[in-house]
C-alpha cells in the first residue's frame, strides 16, 4: 500500500510541475505579446501626435523602418523622418485656408495582429488604417495596408528592430517598399 502511495505521491507532483511549467509559460506569451501590443499604441500615438521622441523610442538603436517614401536606418535616420514629418504638418496647418472650419486630424488604427514569438525576438503583421474627414466634415478610411515587423527585446523592452510599412491605398505607394532590404 505505501509503495501505491508514493507512487501517486510522485506522479501528482510530476502533473503538478507539468502544468505549472505549461501556466507560466502561457503567462510569459501572454505577457510579451501585452508589451508589443502596447509598443504598437505607443507608436501609433506618437505618429498621430506628432512625438519624435516617443517615435523613435519604439526602434531598436539598429532598427530600420522601411516605407513609401524611403528606408530609414537606425534612430538618427528615424528621427529626422518624424521630425520631418512633424514640420510639414504644422506648416500645412499654419498656411491652411483659415476662412474654413479647422482640420480635423486624421488617426490611424492598428488590428489583427498575428504574432509569432521566438525567446527575446518576434515576427508579426497586422492591418492599420487611417481614418481623415472630408471637405464636408465626414469621416471616412483615407489609406490602410499593412506591416511586417520583427521585434527585438532588449533590456527587458520590446521594441521594433524592422517595420515594413505597406500602403495598399494610395496610388503609387501600394507596395510600400521604396527598395529592397
Amino acid at each position: 500500500m505505501k509503495k501505491n502511495t508514493f507512487i501517486s505521491g510522485c506522479l501528482a507532483v510530476m502533473i503538478c510541475c507539468l502544468v505549472m511549467t505549461n501556466t507560466a509559460l502561457g503567462a510569459s506569451y501572454a505577457e510579451d505579446r501585452a508589451e508589443i501590443e502596447n509598443l504598437m499604441s505607443v507608436y501609433i500615438y506618437a505618429l498621430d501626435l506628432k512625438d519624435p521622441d516617443a517615435y523613435v523610442g519604439t526602434f531598436t538603436e539598429d532598427g530600420v523602418l522601411n516605407h513609401a517614401g524611403g528606408i530609414e536606418r537606425g534612430r538618427a535616420e528615424i528621427r529626422e523622418f518624424i521630425e520631418n514629418n512633424a514640420a510639414n504638418a504644422r506648416r500645412a496647418m499654419e498656411n491652411r485656408d483659415r476662412s474654413k472650419p479647422r482640420p480635423i486630424p486624421s488617426r490611424h488604427l492598428i488590428d489583427n495582429l498575428e504574432l509569432h514569438i521566438n525567446g527575446d525576438t518576434a515576427t508579426g503583421r497586422a492591418y492599420w488604417s487611417s481614418m481623415s474627414v472630408d471637405e464636408n466634415r465626414q469621416p471616412h478610411i483615407s489609406e490602410y495596408g499593412f506591416y511586417e515587423d520583427e521585434y527585438r527585446r532588449v533590456n527587458g523592452k520590446w521594441l521594433f528592430s524592422k517595420r515594413l510599412i505597406v500602403n495598399e491605398f494610395r496610388p503609387g505607394r501600394e507596395y510600400g517598399v521604396v527598395s529592397a532590404e
